[in-house]
């Protein structure tokens, strides 16, 4: 029978080694608005998400009444609320049915809408045709104003026919005067707001404000479709004048007043913008409007008060930037430019409505009428010419009211740019063609064929574009400015073009055009975002990605995606995704779909859950094609104990049971805990801690029942050290690894020993959340120690795949007898592990969240403290003789003294014993202990001035194993040097550290003393010694890239050891010089010297229980000086090496690839009698921007 998964795979606003299936979060109107003046990851983020449900429906409650808005109206304001909180969660609110059906037809049936929106559309479609209208009267005129007026430019007329020389050259500057005059005035005026200006400005704000976002694109759009629709009746109206006599020109000009008559008439009927009014505080008018604009109550309260919510954070952006949310005109035409997000839009709009000017439509759309006449036709037949051009304008936009809103505006602008280039310089070239019928046609063709590839792309999205990409408090003086930019280029090309084409000819003035279309190209694909289906709030998240950012993407992302693609046919190319919308339903977590394809893989039954919307089709599908019996995806908030209850209700009702559950919810945010909103840090428990908590407890029962379960926690290598910034991670996360052995301990007492659980670190996984967590923007809101977390995302490599392979072996019952209700970093060879099952198992500090104390001072819970044993400090022993209150706090005074030296210990021991006796009951027994255990005539001081180095030590190699490189040396250093080394060295020893993720940690496993040496330069024996090294790593480093590093000594007394271990690290780290410098480079330890020094022990190997020797070795473990063997095979496979003073172990850590060399595996056996000192020395090789 297939085993039941269920894997909660809901990872909110940021988890740093889970990936998102939905982005979940609480977070706080200030940290919202610090994303939106600056965030590199464009998450899309829902300002709802994450609120308590009833403290939403208070919010609102409390919005109500502040606002003003009528009683009777809250409950749909409150429901609204729900569902804009929740977008793909509404099936599952307590609202009507007929809500519900309303909700779904907004995507099942997206055109259907109340009748004043469609009415408004309307009337802005009135307005859009005056433009086009206007544009083709000139158009026709100009084939008869000029010679009407008496100056005429062209030849074939009283010019003669050099058109290029005297008055007729400067009559060609006065027409294209004539024709630029309105789009003149209008960039003068514009910032007024005063003519024809006034109407591009507000029609496309109003249609965008007053449109869902489900069909915003195709409303909007309609400004340029009904200004095709505008340029069609204009050519119907010259060719209805056009043989009128003198006054056809006039007529032409004038017919443009037909349209505005209905225009100045309907304006009245229809409603206002409510979002106008939410920006002037009219929160009832607002309402009234959108009720006119929505379907049903409730969608009109959901859009109002998500509306409300996102212009609330939008203020606080403005406020935090220091500007002012109510500012003049001017003001905010100045923000423009200054303010980041701002910047964005004025420049992406600026791209696309100066593209659309100078790609060369207008050439055709102003002249196309002197255009055609000069291809060979008379003036009538070219306003025949140009009813063709303005029919094919107006139906080529029709497709557009489509793909706008499916395939997006940048990708129309992608497509049309490069054909609009090929069809106009084609176009061009057809001038040459000698004979008239055929350059007529081919001209003519051409040019219809641009138009056609104009109007579904260019033609639509610079208006509709400019309209939405600003926010709310700078929409009508953006707009006004892209505007302006669109009619100052369009004054110039109308003015420039009569002399171009006296000039250059229609070739030359063709292919110039043409050539511009492909400088848009370029600047369309670095600098202008997609906008489709986002809240005009929304794109606020859009447009606070930085240029660069964006650029970088598009340049090293898409276009060798779209090469490898469309180029070298690589249909099944990936291209990822820049944004990470809260509220998309395609979006899937690393982890979760590495655990869910893994179980798959095991032939499991897999429930699937989520927070907002459900993982994609695709996940389902490669589910099943892997060999999931069947696929299941479930909805639950796990932060909310009610809906935990509802999921294992409704997959128990389902399954029947369930044999393996997955808690992989993880939330977190980088920010100092004194900035955090306290909601969010509770929010980030709840989700971390209380969801695993909650559904481990609702389905214990059942895996009791059943007798056997099992449980993966997803922990993070987080629970185990402390990282700043990451309070609310770390708390929980540890707080997860200890509830985890704390129920295993529980069902092992009672005999379920088929139940195991485990905590788990899923190892560096990139992920959208990953990148933004460690993203300059969050790092630079840090302290000043933050830069060690520069070229973090480098080193995150691991496959998604790996925590979920491991947790199938677990949930197999594989490690069970070993790991259960343990901690494990799947980052380790599980096979390895367990082959040490008897050591985890005999100390119960190992794969576990423990305390270390000094000495050795054990961590009671309850009850009194057995006698201990001695707890040595370096100097001195101190011995228990009885328990009393103030016992730790006297042993700690004197362990803090001893680490003054010898000689100040000396000085204060008979105080302390005197204090000791006089003012405590605790008797302790404190008596002088020399480190070095007599050894005194070996370490005395060294006379550092007779000292020499010797770049000719004489050592000998000797090559034990090539693969991996291990090589034994013989007399590495003398006698002189190790004294010295040891003497730069003794005064600083402390208790060893293992060094961890985050630093240094004490642990059991290393129980020796070490100390860091000084650097080459400040001592002249370890200097030696390590340019000694240096020199026998030959082209092993890089010269000017890597370095020898700094060395370490390490002593080992009786008993002292360090376990199996590597010197290699997992992830490269940082040194603390690079973080202090700001330099972007992280380092591994590229091999290991271990020189020993002195070695008056017996015991105290080192072992290496994977490495074996060249086979066959020229002698059989060879021997010293003293007949004994230097190294040998030991007992349990390996080899073992015997420390020798002097003598050295050389090892290669690392493969060429940079990844650790497992076989490197190694142990300090404990020291029987005596002790031992050595020499570690790991050479660096440095990896990141800066290495």
């Amino acid at each position: 029978m297939a085993e039941k998964v269920l894997s909660n795979d809901e990872v909110v606003h940021d988890h740093n080694e889970a990936p998102v299936v939905e982005s979940d979060g609480a977070t706080g109107k200030k940290s919202i608005a610090r994303q939106l003046a600056e965030t590199f990851e464009g998450e899309i983020r829902n300002p709802l998400k994450g609120i308590p449900r009833q403290q939403l429906l208070d919010d609102v409650a409390r919005f109500r009444v502040e606002k003003g808005l009528p009683e009777d109206i809250l409950p749909y304001l409150q429901k609204g609320a729900l569902v804009a909180q929740n977008p793909a969660g509404f099936e599952t609110l307590d609202i009507d049915e007929s809500d519900k059906e309303a909700i779904r037809r907004e995507v099942t049936h997206r055109w259907q809408h109340p009748w004043p929106l469609y009415y408004t559309i309307i009337l802005n479609s009135i307005a859009a045709a005056i433009q086009g209208w206007d544009q083709t009267g000139s158009n026709g005129a100009n084939l008869a104003f000029p010679d009407a007026l008496g100056i005429p430019d062209s030849s074939g007329s009283a010019c003669g026919p050099d058109a290029n020389a005297g008055l007729c050259a400067r009559n060609s500057w006065i027409v294209g005067l004539v024709n630029s005059m309105p789009y003149i005035t209008i960039f003068i005026f514009m910032l007024l707001g005063i003519g024809m200006g006034l109407k591009e400005v507000t029609v496309p704000v109003f249609s965008a404000e007053s449109a869902p976002a489900t069909i915003r694109g195709a409303l909007v759009m309609s400004w340029q479709l009904w200004t095709a629709f505008g340029i069609f009746m204009g050519t119907c109206a010259n060719l209805a004048v056009g043989k009128t006599g003198t006054i056809a020109w006039r007529l032409q000009f004038g017919s443009a007043f037909i349209p505005a008559v209905p225009l100045v008439l309907g304006t009245w009927l229809c409603p206002e913008s409510p979002r106008w009014y939410l920006k002037k505080g009219k929160y009832v008018n607002a309402w009234n409007s959108l009720r006119r604009l929505r379907n049903t109550p409730l969608q009109a309260g959901r859009d109002l008060y998500y509306i409300h919510a996102l212009l609330e954070q939008e203020e606080v952006l403005i406020r935090e930037a220091g500007l002012q949310v109510r500012s003049n005109f001017f003001k905010r035409f100045l923000e423009l430019f200054t303010i980041p997000r701002i910047r964005r839009a004025t420049w992406a709009s600026g791209i696309v409505m100066i593209a659309q000017q100078m790609c060369g439509i207008n050439i055709i759309s102003f002249y196309s009428s002197t255009i055609f006449q000069e291809s060979g036709i008379s003036a009538y037949t070219a306003l025949w010419a140009s009813f063709g051009f303005g029919l094919i304008n107006f139906l080529f936009a029709w497709p557009a009211v489509y793909t706008i809103d499916t395939y997006g505006r940048r990708a129309l602008l992608l497509f049309t740019f490069p054909n609009m280039f090929w069809t106009l310089l084609v176009a061009g070239m057809c001038y040459f063609v000698v004979n008239d019928t055929a350059r007529i046609g081919s001209v003519a063709t051409f040019i219809y064929l641009f138009a056609a590839f104009y109007s579904p792309g260019e033609g639509p999205v610079p208006f509709m574009y400019s309209a939405e990409v600003f926010p709310l408090s700078h929409r009508e003086v953006g707009m006004s400015w892209a505007v302006a930019t669109n009619n100052f280029w369009a004054s110039v090309l109308s003015l420039t073009l009569p002399r171009m084409l006296a000039v250059m000819k229609p070739q030359g003035v063709f292919g110039f055009y043409a050539g511009l279309n492909v400088v848009a190209l370029v600047l369309i694909f670095l600098f202008v975002p997609e906008t489709k289906q986002k809240t005009l709030e929304e794109l606020d998240y859009v447009f606070a990605v930085p240029d660069r950012v964006f650029s970088k993407y598009q340049l090293f992302t898409v276009l060798p995606w779209w090469i490898k693609k469309w180029i070298f046919g690589q249909r099944s190319a990936k291209c990822p995704e820049l944004y990470h919308d809260d509220n998309d339903p395609r979006a899937a977590g690393a982890i979760g779909q590495g655990h869910a394809e893994s179980f798959a893989v095991a032939g499991c039954n897999l429930y699937l859950v989520y927070n907002r919307t459900p993982p994609s089709e695709t996940l389902e599908d490669r589910c099943r094609r892997f060999g999931a019996v069947d696929v299941t995806f479930v909805q639950c908030n796990v932060s909310e104990l009610e809906s935990c209850e509802r999921l294992v209700q409704n997959v128990l009702a389902t399954a029947g049971r369930v044999d393996i559950l997955v808690n992989n919810a993880g939330a977190n945010m980088l920010l100092p805990m004194y900035k955090q909103d306290p909601r969010d840090f509770l929010y980030d428990i709840a989700v971390n801690f209380n969801g695993p908590y909650c559904l481990m407890r609702l389905l214990m029962p059942k895996f009791r029942e059943q007798r056997n379960g099992c449980v993966i926690n997803i922990a993070s290598r987080a629970g185990t050290v402390v990282i700043p910034w990451s309070t609310s991670y770390c708390s929980s996360k540890a707080a997860l690894i200890n509830l985890t052995g704390c129920i295993q301990k529980e069902l092992d007492a009672e005999g379920f020993n088929d139940i195991h659980l485990y905590s788990l670190h899923p190892g560096g996984v990139r992920s959208a959340m990953v990148e933004k967590k460690y993203s300059d923007i969050s790092v630079s809101a840090l302290p000043e120690n933050a830069p060690r977390y520069k070229g973090v995302l480098d080193f995150y490599n691991d496959s998604k795949y790996l925590s979920g392979m491991v947790s199938v072996a677990l949930a197999t019952g594989l490690a069970k007898d070993t790991l259960r209700g343990k901690y494990f970093d799947v980052g380790q060879d599980l096979e390895d592990v367990l082959a040490h099952s008897d050591a985890i198992k005999a100390n119960p500090d190992l794969y576990s969240l423990h305390t270390t104390f000094v000495g050795g001072l054990s961590n009671w819970t309850m009850g009194a403290r057995p006698n201990e044993p001695y707890i040595d400090f370096p100097g001195f022993a101190v011995e228990y003789n009885m328990l009393q209150p103030n016992q730790l706090l006297s042993a700690l005074i004197g362990a803090s003294l001893a680490y003054f030296g010898p000689t100040a210990a000396d000085l204060i021991v008979p105080q302390l014993a005197r204090l000791v006796t006089t003012w405590s009951p605790l008797h302790l027994k404190l008596s002088p202990m020399p480190p070095w255990n007599g050894e005194d005539d070996l370490y005395r001081v060294e006379n550092k001035a007779s000292y020499q180095c010797s770049t000719q030590q004489g050592y000998r190699t000797e090559l034990v194993s090539l693969d991996p490189l291990l090589i034994y040396i013989h007399n590495f250093v003398n006698e002189q040097e190790a004294k010295l080394v040891i003497q730069a060295g003794k005064s600083l020893l402390q208790p060893s550290p293992v060094t961890g993720y985050n630093g240094h940690a004490s642990s059991q496993a290393r129980t020796s003393w070490s100390a860091p040496l000084p650097h080459a330069d400040d001592d002249a024996a370890v200097g030696c010694v390590l340019r000694r090294a240096e020199s026998f790593l030959g082209t092993l480093l890089r010269p000017g890239h890597d370095e020898i590093g700094t060395a370490q000594l390490v002593h080992y007394d009786h008993a002292q050891k360090y376990d199996l271990h590597h010197d290699w690290f997992r992830q490269p780290r940082l040194s603390d010089d690079d973080a202090a410098a700001g330099r972007r480079r992280l380092y591994n330890r590229a091999a290991t010297f271990f020189v020993v020094l002195q070695a008056n022990c017996t015991a105290g190997e080192t072992y290496f229980p994977k490495m074996n020797p060249i086979t066959p070795y020229p002698t059989v473990e060879p021997t010293d000086a003293s007949g004994l063997p230097v190294w040998r095979n030991h007992e349990n496979g390996g080899l073992a090496f015997r420390p020798i003073a002097g003598n050295a172990l050389f090892w290669v850590n690392l493969f060429t690839n940079g990844s650790g060399d497992a076989r490197t595996l190694h142990a300090g056996l404990p020291v029987g009698k005596g002790n031992k000192t050595a020499m570690n020395i790991w050479p660096r090789v440095y990896f990141g921007p800066d290495a």
